[in-house]
């Protein structure tokens, strides 16, 4: 990502992750965006110091805090107007937003202006919906072999069902893993069992399905 042309900025975010300095880098661009649009001003991340520092110079009953309504405003903007990163339409997820908050809150940190970000009275992030139990019978576990398009699906399919092995030991399978406890090999719903040999050398047989539904997350 190309630089911001604002030395301090640039001196802030040096002595940031890749990660993070690329989320910071992104809420100081989408700051001069805002204020180009909405203010009389560009506001880059140095005016914005000389808007803070200026202001905690008067006596507290005396302070504009003009940096407030900005950044109030800015969050408005991210999570309802802001152009989004990828395709088309507007409004950033309101973590996003508080992350582009935070980056310039800890910027003014940075340069000895620490501000409270509890006076902007931002909203809550909205959090995730919880995942959902399903619950997962032979005739799910049929319609999903049936749409396997090779062997090697349709036998993953069955070994998670039906041994309850996480996709990691699925995925380290070898077919010298596989042990017959008989003649026949048997892997079919109505006849499971085989002996495996997986991770760390455990043996995990496939049984029967139980009677009871298996919960899983979506």
């Amino acid at each position: 990502m190309s630089k911001i042309e604002d030395e301090k900025v640039e001196a802030f975010l040096d002595v940031k992750g890749e990660s993070t300095s690329a989320g910071y880098r992104r809420g100081f661009e989408q700051l001069k965006r805002y204020t180009r649009e909405n203010w009389e001003r560009e506001i880059t991340g140095t005016k914005l110091l000389e808007m803070v520092a200026e202001d905690k110079k008067r006596e507290p009953l005396e302070r504009k805090n003009e940096w407030v309504e900005l950044l109030k405003g800015f969050f408005e903007w991210l999570v309802e107007e802001a152009p989004k990163k990828r395709g088309s339409g507007k409004g950033l997820a309101s973590s996003t937003a508080h992350s582009r908050i935070s980056g310039i809150v800890e910027f003014l940190r940075h340069y000895d202006l620490p501000v409270d970000k509890k006076k902007l009275n931002l909203p809550s992030s909205t959090r995730k919906k919880a995942n959902v139990k399903l619950t997962i019978r032979a005739p799910d576990v049929r319609r999903l072999v049936d749409h396997a398009e090779t062997n090697r699906d349709k036998a993953l399919i069955l070994c998670g069902w039906q041994s309850g092995m996480g996709i990691a030991e699925l995925l380290e399978l070898d077919v010298r893993d596989v042990r017959p406890d008989r003649e026949k090999i048997r892997g079919s719903l109505e006849d499971p069992p085989l002996l495996l040999r997986s991770r760390g050398r455990r043996r995990r047989s496939l049984t029967e399905p139980a009677s009871a539904p298996t919960p899983a997350r979506r």
